[in-house]
């Protein structure tokens, strides 16, 4: 049976919410990515504990992907597997990388909020609780990086601050979950 098909007749969730958690797994798998990219340049820059931070978010991605998936098949829904294609993107300083990431960050927000939007349209509750907290950690990240891209901007071109800084960012990276930068 087609993949259409078994979202058109399996009845445990709307087609178009299914659609659409499909196109959000594929986007925060492909963000997850575009961190692991990041922490590999931000690594080659120099910038060890920034690099860190971005790994740990590339697993913080991947988990939010896999729960996703997990619950599209707690209601026996056909999931598609992704098709990673990397964002390309070209930084010259560790603010243009972290601005890169943070915009990118905004867009996949915005495309869960719409996904929000859509299961209150159509009335599914259970999907809307389980992107909820999806959310929240969103808004922890963007408010990290905004922290981060600030702290980058007083230290401009300075090694030693930004030294001290990716050492500051390398802290906030450690424990098993994403910490806020502070």
């Amino acid at each position: 049976m087609a993949t259409d098909e078994i979202l058109r007749h399996n009845g445990c969730m709307n087609p178009r919410i299914a659609e659409a958690l499909n196109e959000q797994i594929n986007k925060v798998f492909n963000t997850a990515f575009l961190y692991l990219a990041c922490s590999v340049d931000l690594r080659e820059y120099g910038m060890g504990g920034a690099g860190n931070w971005m790994r740990l978010h590339y697993h913080s991605e991947c988990a939010h992907a896999l729960s996703l998936l997990d619950y599209m098949g707690q209601r026996r829904v056909a999931v598609k597997m992704p098709h990673i294609s990397p964002t390309s993107y070209s930084w010259e300083t560790p603010i243009d990388l972290f601005r890169i990431a943070e915009e990118h960050e905004k867009i996949i927000t915005g495309v869960l909020h719409n996904l929000i939007v859509l299961c209150r349209e159509e009335q599914d509750f259970a999907t809307e609780q389980q992107l909820l907290p999806l959310v929240h950690q969103r808004v922890q990240v963007e408010d990290s990086m905004a922290e981060i891209l600030r702290a980058l901007s007083r230290c401009r071109k300075d090694a030693c601050a930004l030294l001290q800084l990716d050492e500051k960012i390398g802290r906030s990276a450690e424990g098993a979950t994403p910490q806020p930068f502070r």
